[in-house]
């Protein structure tokens, strides 16, 4: 299970103990304790899955509507002390994919693995044609796939994958020009364009979130980008071709 930002929503110490315990160490955890922080994360950080641990007697007043009709992107786990029918059906109402009674707490590792695979929303080099795993590949075109695929949302130059492989950025060029691949250059653009198409579902995010949570260095890089590839800025791109879908 790829590893990234758990955001919890609750208010008592003891639960978020035990979610500390049960979580992998692959994800961070990010504690809020009211709806519109919890928006205003969203916004900034690639979060993974939202856990939100829901008290019985105060569910119908809460917002929890607000982030989900907004970023149903996001895997969405409740928490909730005992079975209650009421309350299972009000978190269904709302697009929340899993309730977990706490009883079942051990078992939220497992509940976060099949609602991040079925709602991952990162961008493979599969969804590019390119297999990373290709045994015709020299190690050094593998080992910078492998960078390239993992990290392209945090990686802001090809000289960086270079680095970490302990090569410069012309060598590694060659390599893939060898191999008839793309630039590692035009192919971290591919990636990092492919990912703001798919965030651009969400009718939630603007372009400057999109282009902060897909690794551009800020809206003008993404602007440019988009340019290249399609001939219009993100904006005008988004209109034409993405039907929104939350």
């Amino acid at each position: 299970m790829r590893g990234g930002f758990i955001l919890v929503l609750h208010k008592n110490a003891g639960f978020i103990k035990h979610i500390k315990y049960y979580i992998p160490n692959a994800f961070e955890i990010i504690e809020k304790q009211k709806i519109e922080s919890v928006l205003q994360e969203i916004r900034v950080t690639p979060i993974s899955c939202i856990i939100i641990h829901i008290e019985q007697d105060t569910f119908e007043n809460t917002h929890f509507d607000q982030f989900k009709e907004k970023f149903s992107h996001i895997p969405c786990i409740a928490v909730i002390a005992s079975p209650n029918i009421e309350l299972a059906r009000y978190c269904g109402s709302i697009g929340i994919d899993c309730v977990l009674l706490f009883e079942k707490i051990h078992c939220i590792k497992e509940e976060i693995a099949k609602l991040c695979d079925k709602k991952e929303n990162r961008i493979s080099l599969r969804d590019l044609s390119i297999d990373k795993e290709d045994p015709s590949y020299s190690v050094m075109i593998k080992d910078s796939l492998s960078i390239m695929e993992k990290d392209y949302s945090k990686i802001h130059n090809v000289n960086e994958i270079a680095n970490s492989l302990e090569i410069n950025e012309c060598t590694l060029t060659r390599e893939f020009n060898k191999f008839k691949l793309p630039s590692p250059k035009r192919l971290l653009m591919y990636l990092k364009v492919n990912q703001a198409i798919k965030l651009m579902k969400s009718k939630g995010l603007n372009i400057r979130e999109i282009s902060s949570l897909s690794g551009f260095t800020d809206e003008k890089r993404m602007s440019e980008c988009f340019h290249k590839m399609f001939g219009m800025p993100p904006g005008e791109y988004r209109i034409k071709n993405v039907t929104p879908i939350f």
